[in-house]
């Protein structure tokens, strides 16, 4: 039996640390609307959809926006879709699992009780939440119930029982008052007056203890109200305390009605009262009551919270949370309105209102009574209801054509005989000439100086709507989309695909939107149309009808709920402006009894005179009035936790993080409990993203195999992007990847590139000792021009600039440059080896020279090349290096000092026998450049000149092969310099 026991209590704690780390998201607690005649929804979460416990003793609400609930298993917080639970298991400070009377301050902390057995006695320690930290305090207050409150100034005040009570001041709990012989039941200051409810009364203290009245009875409980208004409870009932008198009337009579032991001032005048097993919401003179038998789950009320957002929380012993919602749509517009399926409804001219039925019923609700039932109940269903302009009402219907009833008071109903076939009405329309326009299964008729008129021409049938624009023109829908009668011409809506059309509207700025049932939303806007579906956003791919309300939202319903998405972030989809739609679903928390609304005929939906839009669905009617529906703000998104290869960080602490960790997740969320599944977000992380991801309304971020270096986390919310949350943290840089380390390479491949260049040298040295001395003269001179040429100048320069590139963390850039100087030094170690190269190879050589030379410019120099063809390049042998160091003079003394933009010209044609090349710049000229030469520069003497000199001479001497070279220098009609212009001719070797 011990065996088994203990079996069982570590099976409930491997269970519970399961509850408290996993974390897994709720699931969706179901909507029950409580009944018709109360505007309320409500909502429960218990141990089967997310809360970890069923007995919930206190709930409130802190300043970032969070709903705390305490259970006989720990402290809950909730953010609308996730619960995660705090206890002994995972929380040290907490000393076991029982938390009770719940309290939240202005400054964003959360105070409890916290409550352990001993073996001698019970421990109750009083434990503060705040910065995602918890601390205890001894509770001097033993095992009684103890009450907090705070003043507008922000004084929290403490007591509970016969301990007297406390004031918390700079971290610590200092004692007031010992109010000997006084029990403590209530406390709540009005402004900055403090009352005391006790077993002897009310008391207020200021500078002394004052009992207020005459009356020594117990004070059950106390609650602020408006304009310094004080809620008292006493044993024979409620009443109010205002100006120094007791105040009993009318209300105080009816809420003392049900026993109340909490209160709660809503917005306005409206009242929370709760009792042990009813609860009761006071507003606008009418009283909603609520029970444990046929509305709230559980046997009895624990707890009740009004949040900011006008939610009632309400917990209770046995069956969890609740969240009751007022409703915004009412579904019981009439008591005697069928609740059966709705397929049109319309509003004439005297505000009556006229639905029709799928099983042939019509009423009208205006008098509360069934108009008529027509056709015979059950043969055929009512898709459309127009009044024309002489009153006469029309009535389209599935299977039995069209009637008419008569304006002169005239019941009976006038079919029209043979004139549709089939007699499939699903449209009626009165344009603003009078043309009564018909939707037919066979396409479109019209009615005309009192004669039917089957229209030609029209491509589409089973036509479902049909609509006039502000310009007169006549757009209708069908089956096959969307067609446009101009007058006499008919045609297709261009650029609007085959699509099952529901609806056309037309909104107040000229733009035409059809509804569609598969394919979602589309635009027509200037000649192109633009479809919005689930892939940017859409919640819903069946669009039933479509109404804007005057602050600029589309409201569409569907067989799903009925959303609403910003008339604005449609538009900017569709001109590229954003990426993703930001929806808003309604669905039967918001009071909708059936979430399939019905369409399909041209009466979706009505607006009634005072605003309220009436839409049709599968069970009735509901009603909805957009000036009602206050927009509310998002609260603040917050960075809940950091999670390294499953070992979650506070955030409030900074992670230890290295290049092995493989795994990092990022916790967000938006504390809302109104549409909080509808809540969407962007994110990136910066180090590693440069564009906003998005996440819809996943909660977590994911990123793996991070590279070393600093990062920051941001999330905003897509609805308001200046809603957003950031959260900074490092990787370290592996040693093989820290600049010192860069460093050291760069150094070793230059000395490695050293080496190879010398060993080069060497070697060509020691093969030309053995030549005769005129060939030992001119490999000296060959190489007197490979040292002018690669100079250690310019190895440092290069080598200075790959290092700098490193240093910065450029690596693309350090290796292209790399890339670029490695290339150059083997092309001038080839070429070393040979007299004579082709001209393609001696293109080649300049292009990489002039591409490491320009990165070293600030601004870059344009360049320039007009070659000679590669087949042709190919077969043309010049001396090797011959143009390097007139390109070289071009860059360093000619625009190297230039303060405009610089540009290098290098040109090659072939003239009778010769390669005629030219290298020309715009620079400062020969003799400027000389006069700008500092101390330094007239030190050195460039010998890549007179080496290409002595090279031309010895070419002549050898081969005799004579090159001439020519230099002007150009200015412009006044004598300044434009520039440098050099001219190679060079024999070409048959």
């Amino acid at each position: 039996m011990k065996i088994a026991r203990k079996i069982g209590l570590i099976s409930g704690l491997i269970l519970q640390c399961l509850l408290c780390f996993s974390q897994p998201e709720t699931i969706l607690p179901k909507i029950k609307l409580i009944n018709n005649n109360l505007p309320f929804s409500i909502q429960n979460w218990n141990s089967e959809n997310g809360l970890p416990q069923n007995s919930v003793s206190g709930i409130t609400q802190t300043t970032n926006g969070y709903i705390w609930i305490s259970t006989h298993n720990g402290l809950v917080r909730f953010d609308g879709v996730n619960f995660k639970l705090f206890n002994s298991l995972n929380v040290p400070e907490l000393k076991s699992n029982l938390i009770r009377q719940l309290f939240s301050d202005s400054k964003g902390r959360l105070w409890f009780i916290n409550s352990r057995n001993t073996r001698k006695s019970t421990i109750y320690d009083l434990v503060v939440y705040m910065n995602n930290q918890f601390k205890s305090y001894n509770c001097p207050f033993g095992q009684t119930r103890v009450f907090m409150t705070e003043s507008v100034s922000g004084r929290i005040i403490m007591g509970g029982g016969n301990h007297g009570i406390y004031e918390v001041a700079n971290d610590s709990l200092i004692q007031l008052d010992k109010l000997k012989q006084l029990k403590i039941t209530a406390l709540q200051f009005v402004g900055d007056k403090l009352y005391i409810g006790t077993s002897k009364g009310l008391y207020r203290m200021s500078n002394e203890l004052t009992l207020i009245g005459d009356s020594m009875k117990p004070i059950h409980f106390l609650a602020k109200g408006l304009n310094d208004t004080l809620w008292v409870g006493k044993e024979e009932g409620v009443c109010k305390f205002y100006g120094g008198s007791f105040i009993t009337d009318s209300i105080t009579r009816v809420i003392s009605a049900i026993n109340p032991v909490e209160m709660h001032q809503l917005a306005g005048s409206k009242m929370l009262v709760r009792g042990k097993t009813r609860l009761m919401v006071y507003e606008d003179s009418k009283i909603f009551e609520f029970n444990v038998d046929n509305d709230l789950s559980g046997i009895r009320i624990t707890s009740c919270y009004p949040d900011i957002e006008g939610n009632i929380w309400i917990g209770t012993l046995t069956n969890g949370l609740n969240k009751l919602k007022r409703n915004t749509f009412n579904s019981n517009i009439n008591e005697h309105l069928y609740r059966e399926s709705v397929r049109s409804i319309y509003q004439m001219r005297d505000s009556s209102i006229w639905i029709g039925f799928k099983r042939g019923q019509l009423q009208y609700i205006d008098k509360n009574k069934v108009l008529h039932n027509f056709p015979k109940k059950g043969e055929s269903s009512i898709y459309s209801i127009l009044e024309d302009k002489k009153g006469n009402k029309w009535i389209g219907t599935y299977s039995q054509g069209i009637y008419q009833y008569k304006a002169n008071g005239d019941s009976t109903f006038l079919r029209s005989e043979g004139i549709f076939k089939p007699a499939y009405i699903r449209a009626l329309f009165e344009d603003s000439k009078g043309v009564i326009w018909i939707g037919a299964e066979d396409g479109i008729h019209k009615f005309e100086n009192n004669e039917f008129k089957k229209i030609e021409g029209v491509g589409y049938e089973n036509v479902t709507c049909i609509m006039e624009s502000s310009k007169g023109v006549i757009y209708y829908g069908s089956i096959d989309g969307v067609g446009v009668i101009d007058g006499k011409h008919h045609s297709a809506l261009s650029g609007f695909a085959k699509r099952n059309v529901r609806c056309i509207y037309e909104d107040k700025q000229g733009v035409i939107w059809a509804g569609t049932y598969g394919a979602g939303l589309s635009r027509y806007k200037n000649g192109y149309c633009f479809h919005f579906g689930a892939q940017n956003g859409m919640l819903n791919q069946y669009v039933s009808s479509i109404v804007e309300d005057e602050f600029g939202f589309l409201w569409m319903s569907s067989n799903q709920g009925m959303y609403r998405v910003e008339k604005n972030s449609l538009n900017n989809l569709a001109e590229g402006k954003s990426k993703i739609l930001n929806s808003r679903i309604y669905m039967s928390e918001d009071g909708i009894h059936n979430v399939e609304f019905n369409g399909g005929g041209q009466n979706s939906f009505c607006i009634t005179n005072d605003g309220s839009v009436l839409y049709p669905t599968l069970s009735g009617i509901v009603v909805v009035k957009p000036t009602d529906i206050a927009e509310q703000s998002e609260t603040k998104i917050l960075i809940e936790d950091i999670s390294i290869d499953g070992k979650v960080f506070n955030v409030s602490r900074q992670p230890v993080i290295n290049s092995a960790n493989n795994e990092i997740q990022i916790r967000y969320t938006i504390p809302t409990f109104n549409f909080s599944q509808n809540v969407r977000f962007q994110y990136k992380l910066e180090g590693m993203q440069s564009d906003w991801v998005n996440a819809g309304s996943r909660r977590t971020a994911y990123f793996s195999n991070l590279s070393g270096g600093n990062y920051t986390f941001r999330v905003r919310s897509y609805k308001d992007p200046n809603n957003e949350a950031s959260y900074s943290f490092s990787v370290p840089i592996p040693f093989w990847k820290m600049h010192w380390f860069l460093f050291c390479e760069i150094v070793l491949f230059a000395l490695m590139i050293y080496l190879l260049f010398k060993y080069r040298i060497n070697s060509v040295k020691k093969k030309e000792m053995a030549k005769t001395e005129l060939n030992k003269q001119f490999a000296t001179l060959e190489l007197k021009a490979l040292q002018a040429q690669m100079n250690p100048h310019f190895i440092f320069n290069a080598l200075n600039s790959i290092q700098h590139f490193y240093l910065i963390n450029d690596e693309l850039q350090a290796n292209e440059y790399m890339g670029k100087f490695s290339s150059l030094m083997r092309m001038f170690l080839e070429h070393s080896k040979s007299t004579f190269i082709t001209l393609k190879e001696e293109t080649d050589l300049l292009t990489h020279y002039i591409d490491l030379e320009i990165l070293q410019f600030e601004t870059p120099f344009e360049i320039n090349f007009n070659l000679i063809p590669d087949n042709e390049a190919d077969f043309i042998e010049i001396p090797g290096m011959m143009f390097q160091p007139f390109v070289e003079n071009a860059i360093h003394h000619g625009l190297k000092n230039l303060k405009t933009q610089g540009k290098l010209s290098i040109s090659f044609k072939i003239k009778e026998d010769h390669l005629i090349g030219i290298v020309e710049d715009n620079g400062i000229g020969r003799e400027q450049a000389k006069n700008l030469k500092t101390e330094r520069m007239q030190k050195h003497i460039s010998r890549g000149m007179q080496i290409t000199d002595e090279r031309i001479k010895a070419l002549y001497f050898m081969q005799k092969l004579e090159l001439k070279v020519k230099i002007i220098d150009k200015e412009d009609e006044n004598g300044n310099p434009l520039g440098t212009r050099v001219e190679i001719a060079i024999p070409i070797k048959n």
